[in-house]
């Protein structure tokens, strides 16, 4: 039996390119398993993510993310509000900063870290 001679085409492809998103983080070890855990865990697919781990200083953190802007849809600069260094943090702030009873993010409360969308 011979063959239509009708020509054989693919549509072209209806898939959206993934977002790209960039992650700054203070810590070096324990951030990006912390991130690529969440996406492996929620099956995020839909979203490149990039983690950055520089241990360095809040300062950095934020100019890093700065210029990582041009290169990626979304970046995020992330804080560990209870990592050493004398920082207020949660159940660590003085009387109208945020500690335990003060209105604010103590102990036992849902807010391991601060983020901020650059």
């Amino acid at each position: 039996m011979a063959r239509s001679s009708r020509p054989l085409r693919r549509k072209p492809g209806a898939a959206v390119e993934a977002e790209t998103i960039a992650i700054v983080c203070e810590g070096k070890k324990t951030e990006g398993l912390y991130f690529n855990g969440i996406r492996r865990e929620f099956r995020i697919t839909t979203a490149q993510l990039h983690v950055v781990e520089l241990g360095f200083d809040p300062s950095r953190v934020v100019q890093e993310a700065e210029s990582l802007r041009r290169d990626y849809d979304h970046v995020w600069a992330v804080f560990d509000v209870e990592a050493p260094g004398g920082r207020a943090g949660p159940g660590r702030a003085g009387p109208g900063q945020g500690g335990p009873g003060q209105g604010g993010a103590g102990y036992g409360d849902a807010m391991p870290s601060a983020t901020a969308g650059v």
